[in-house]
């Protein structure tokens, strides 16, 4: 088994996409809020659009297509003007499942909608692990936000991406016609709301939309994962990957 995960990493192929500035965090730690902080930098480009707000100081709006950020209003998403930059694999794992197929989706997508022409540095939040990123995109850069009050990080979950719409703009993967997506499209017209994170956990475990009832079992579930995915987080070091501290770590090394 370990033999083959090593030739699987071996094979894979490795981006030579270096202008990302990844900003890796667990979901409900304020990834979007340190990015926007981030863009208000020269060397930081900045996803200026009505839906995201003009500049990165703008989260109070009238309205927006970006129906995330009517629960966290910090989110943005990376419009560029020709078109969306691609999500990382851990945002569309359920509509493709095969990893190593979707990194050669995503370079493709990355390329024709404009994102080798920028040449300031593109910002992407993200949940994928620092060790993952930097497997995949060896030249760019990673910061890592660590939550040390993980009960405190849950209440954040609950409150913010649990509740967050389970779809995503997937038009360019055929999301729609995917397994998952027929999934989506089926649990939505059950559900007289907008179908959430929360109802698909829900479904997958219990074969129903969510239910209040459920509100213990679903902390305890997002507790022990996040848990989890913070231990593996702090354990992971390398040069390229900053573990966020305080906002005037941050000039030094993205100007690295």
């Amino acid at each position: 088994m370990v033999i083959c995960i090593i030739t699987r990493e071996c094979n894979r192929m490795k981006s030579n996409i270096s202008n990302i500035l990844f900003v890796s965090f667990e979901q409900g730690g304020g990834g979007h809020r340190l990015a926007r902080v981030i863009c208000t930098l020269p060397s930081v480009y900045w996803y200026s659009h009505p839906d995201n707000g003009k500049r990165p100081w703008n989260i109070h709006f009238d309205h927006s297509s970006i129906l995330q950020r009517y629960v966290a209003k910090s989110h943005f998403n990376r419009l560029l003007p020709g078109g969306m930059l691609p999500p990382t694999w851990d945002y569309v794992d359920r509509f493709i499942p095969d990893e190593e197929t979707y990194w050669e989706v995503f370079e493709k997508e990355f390329e024709r909608v404009g994102g080798n022409d920028i040449e300031q540095l593109l910002i992407y939040p993200t949940h994928m692990s620092p060790q993952d990123l930097i497997t995949q995109f060896p030249k760019c850069k990673v910061i890592s936000i660590v939550k040390d009050n993980v009960d405190e990080l849950t209440d954040r979950y609950l409150h913010t991406t649990a509740i967050f719409p389970a779809h995503m703009r997937a038009k360019w993967i055929d999301g729609e016609n995917t397994e998952y997506g027929k999934f989506l499209t089926h649990w939505t017209s059950v559900s007289e709301n907008i179908l959430t994170i929360r109802d698909v956990w829900a479904i997958d475990n219990f074969g129903s939309l969510y239910q209040e009832s459920y509100a213990m079992v679903y902390r305890n579930h997002i507790h022990q994962d996040l848990t989890k995915r913070l231990e593996t987080r702090m354990a992971f070091q390398h040069p390229n990957v900053h573990v966020y501290t305080t906002k005037k770590d941050l000039k030094e090394f993205i100007a690295k």
